[in-house]
């Protein structure tokens, strides 16, 4: 145990010095000035314009309803129901009682149309290019499989459809979307 570790900061001590000893080696000869420009010259080869804002329709009726989708307010409403939903769906266990399972289902509605609404608006603002941001396709994913749970609701022998408990799972995966508007929010 001994000996591996040894050899393992050896080997770690010996990456770190031919990294530093290849770092000087590149900077070699340059100036800080080159230095600013090479670091300014990656910045604007790595820069992107943002999906909403190259994807922004020209049609006035579109426009608009890329001006709703985009607002800070319909982000924030949105949050606010994922959360909403999350709080609803740790509110689920085994032995409820009726009542509180139907609340449950009533809600379930609820966030289904909710979130079904914001991916059909989305589709009406960018059509096709909807699906150019990974995000949407998550998105997508997430509606399509909170669609399928819906359905599978009214099957009668659910219990031996494997899918069944696939798209509950799967619908979870709503609260991944925290994630996404979180790291949109400047202010988080």
């Amino acid at each position: 145990m001994l000996g591996s570790f040894f050899l393992l900061n050896f080997f770690i001590g010996v990456l770190f010095l031919k990294y530093t000893e290849a770092q000087r080696a590149e900077n070699k000869g340059y100036t800080d000035d080159n230095k600013n420009w090479i670091a300014i010259q990656d910045m604007i080869t790595k820069a992107k314009v943002a999906h909403d804002k190259l994807n922004m329709p020209d049609d006035l009726w579109r426009y608009r309803l890329w001006k709703i989708a985009n607002s800070k307010p319909f982000e924030q409403s949105i949050m606010a129901f994922i959360i909403l939903n999350m709080l609803q769906m740790a509110l689920d266990y085994e032995g409820k009682l009726n009542s509180i399972s139907i609340f449950l289902q009533l809600t379930n509605y609820i966030f289904t149309v909710v979130f079904l609404a914001e991916c059909v608006l989305k589709l009406m603002v960018y059509g096709w290019s909807y699906f150019h941001e990974p995000w949407n396709k998550f998105d997508f994913f997430v509606v399509c499989a909170s669609l399928i749970d819906l359905g599978l609701e009214f099957v009668d022998d659910m219990e031996d459809l494997p899918i069944g408990n696939i798209a509950k799972i799967l619908r979870v995966l709503r609260v991944l979307r925290v994630v996404r508007l979180a790291s949109r929010s400047k202010d988080l």
